[in-house]
């Protein structure tokens, strides 16, 4: 029976706890598991969409092993079609009841990016992912420290990429309206190695209220197309 989105958020929590607290188990992280893997297929508990920096491995940082988590690494967490889709396969291909959206602190892509480095080809498509976050709170708090500048668009960032997931992809708002699927924010300090959850979007009700809104929008609208 599969866990629910709640147990397995309790269990990447528990897990990050033991790695921050220095005792991390390291669980099914050995040859037999790879081998067990190989004959049966995994069963992993969420969906980690995080950032590519080094210092931030999802499977050592929940204190996860081989296909507990199936996990998708872009410089700076841009809400690209690509992440979508792999958000999406995960989803239906094995019934992921999580997926978490794991901003960082000390982000060298969005560093760059509120930096306005000037950038070409694929780096400036990267870029232009990422400036959203910088600009919104840079109009709504254009006062701000450098510091904490650099904390709120870390975690407008992760928002905005939670935001992506969800207007992106009718396939996970009906898994989300179902109650088969919660999709939540969080932020991990480089400093304390401790993930901060963030919750689910503010405005997540209300883009499942739309996307109902569409749907019978459409429905009308084929029933109306309908002739003798």
């Amino acid at each position: 029976m599969r866990i629910t989105p709640e147990q397995a958020r309790q269990q990447l929590a528990e897990g990050n706890q033991r790695f921050a607290g220095g005792g991390a188990r390291r669980p099914h992280s050995n040859l037999s598991r790879m081998v067990e893997l190989a004959r049966e297929e995994p069963a992993p508990v969420a969906v980690v969409v995080g950032c590519i920096d080094s210092r931030v491995p999802p499977e050592i940082i929940f204190d996860q092993g081989l296909g507990d988590l199936m996990v998708v690494r872009l410089a700076g967490i841009p809400g690209a079609t690509e992440l979508v889709g792999s958000v999406e396969l995960a989803v239906q291909a094995f019934g992921i009841p999580l997926v978490v959206v794991l901003g960082h602190t000390h982000c060298a892509a969005l560093a760059a990016a509120a930096a306005g480095q000037a950038q070409d080809g694929n780096l400036l498509d990267l870029q232009e992912w990422l400036t959203p976050a910088v600009d919104h709170v840079r109009t709504r708090q254009p006062s701000l420290p450098p510091a904490q500048f650099a904390r709120e668009v870390e975690l407008e960032n992760t928002r905005l990429a939670v935001e992506a997931l969800l207007h992106g992809s009718p396939l996970l708002r009906q898994a989300v309206r179902e109650g088969r699927l919660q999709i939540w924010g969080a932020m991990y300090s480089l400093e304390s190695c401790l993930v901060e959850w963030l919750g689910r979007h503010a405005q997540e009700a209300e883009i499942l209220d739309r996307d109902l809104e569409v749907l019978d929008r459409e429905v009308l609208a084929g029933d109306s197309k309908v002739g003798p």
